[in-house]
């Protein structure tokens, strides 16, 4: 049970180092990819290894996703709840069935790049809805990333961003 221990500090510390992963292929390959493995990598983590097997066996990753999940959900209900408080009247949310982010969409013709520029003289940040067009579209909209813990500075963040909003809006 240590081995679940010093993992789930591992997944909640996010430590990269480990390089802990896993190859599913063709029976005909397996021996290939193992000693291709050998070669490539001459030791590999054997306590990470033998924590990880732990961790699946015992269920901590099931455990693991489902506490990840009530927590985005929360997350993004919290986050919904300060755009619709915050944001210009009239922008709508998205209501994701799963996964941590929000999209935002805000009045035709608002430009959220415009927005994203000046959000970040605050040391704001948000993905304008350009990023996720090959042609430029989603002018209007941008995505919010809902993983972070709920916080003030966080509220602070939502509510400056709602403020440029409507500073920008009324600019026209």
């Amino acid at each position: 049970m240590w081995q679940g221990d010093l993992l789930q500090f591992i997944l909640q510390n996010r430590i990269p180092g480990l390089r802990i992963g896993w190859l599913i292929s063709p029976p005909a390959l397996r021996l290939k990819l193992q000693h291709l493995k050998q070669i490539l990598n001459l030791s590999s983590n054997s306590l990470a290894q033998l924590a990880l097997t732990d961790y699946l066996r015992d269920g901590g990753y099931e455990r693991h996703l489902r506490d990840v999940r009530l927590r985005y959900r929360e997350q993004i209900q919290r986050i919904s709840q300060a755009v619709i408080r915050y944001f210009p009247e009239g922008t709508r949310i998205s209501q994701p069935c799963g996964g941590y982010v929000l999209w935002v969409e805000l009045a035709r013709g608002f430009d959220t790049l415009a927005l994203c520029q000046r959000l970040f003289e605050l040391n704001i940040s948000i993905a304008p809805g350009q990023l996720f067009s090959a042609n430029k579209q989603y002018r209007n909209c941008l995505r919010l990333n809902c993983a972070q813990p709920w916080n003030a500075a966080l509220d602070q963040a939502l509510f400056c961003i709602g403020r440029e909003a409507e500073k920008l809006l009324s600019k026209g």
